[in-house]
């Protein structure tokens, strides 16, 4: 507390539109009481509520492989609002030349479950990055990640609802920390008996395995390419072959 503010903290206790010229027993009490309250709803110790998953995982996601991580929020009372999540690649870059460079930044694409701009956590969620063509995990496979050296780095900022404080908290996931073929277990469970929805907070970083290609994200996609063209020459020679036979019937 700036010794300006103790000042006017000092003038107030002694304003005359107080009620009296002098402060009163109940005087310290709230004083006390006020840096109590600024202490306990510091930015810094909100964040201590604000959780990342300890692993992120790789797996299909409405016909995307996609990185996921998830955030929380342990407080039931006081939510962030206006919620945002950012991730980041931190990875060296080598020059045409050959030579390495400073480790280059590059912001990733986010979405964050059904959700494409503010977050809530009312619940736990989940943050996904689709790896398509924009992507640059668009080469990457299941083997190249068990050697990749790159560092994610994920920030979550809000506000405290309850102060109007801005807080943040951020982790980062290198590569040993991505679980390929993975996918996070629910949380969110509705209780009959209480007719409200409950959240398992001890299955936080609960995952389990489930079929993913070990190939790229640009395999994949020639993979469905060729599967296209294809089905179109198949329906071709369909209607090729349905063609012969009306003209012969005829």
């Amino acid at each position: 507390m700036t010794p300006s503010v103790v000042k006017h903290v000092r003038f107030c206790l002694h304003g005359c539109t107080y009620g009296s010229n002098k402060p009163s027993q109940s005087s310290p009490k709230a004083f006390i009481t006020g840096l109590v309250f600024a202490k306990m709803a510091r930015p810094k110790q909100r964040t201590e509520t604000l959780l990342f998953s300890r692993r992120a995982v790789i797996s299909m996601r409405d016909g995307y492989l996609c990185l996921m991580f998830r955030v929380g929020d342990l407080r039931e009372k006081s939510h962030i609002i206006n919620g945002d999540v950012k991730a980041y690649l931190l990875k060296q870059k080598r020059s045409l030349e050959g030579e390495m460079l400073n480790p280059f930044l590059s912001e990733l694409t986010l979405h964050i479950d059904s959700y494409d701009s503010e977050i809530f956590l009312l619940w736990p969620n989940i943050v996904v990055h689709r790896i398509d063509q924009n992507s640059p995990f668009y080469d990457m496979n299941a083997k190249k990640l068990l050697t990749g050296h790159f560092e994610i780095i994920a920030l979550l900022e809000g506000t405290t609802e309850s102060t109007g404080q801005t807080t943040q908290a951020r982790t980062s996931y290198v590569s040993s920390e991505i679980l390929w073929g993975h996918r996070f277990e629910p949380l969110t469970v509705y209780n009959q008996e209480k007719l409200a929805y409950e959240v398992d907070y001890a299955k936080f970083n609960n995952t389990h395995e489930v079929d993913t290609p070990l190939g790229s994200a640009r395999q994949l996609e020639d993979i469905k390419q060729k599967r296209h063209l294809q089905a179109e020459r198949n329906d071709s020679k369909q209607e090729q072959h349905d063609d012969q036979i009306a003209s012969t019937s005829s």
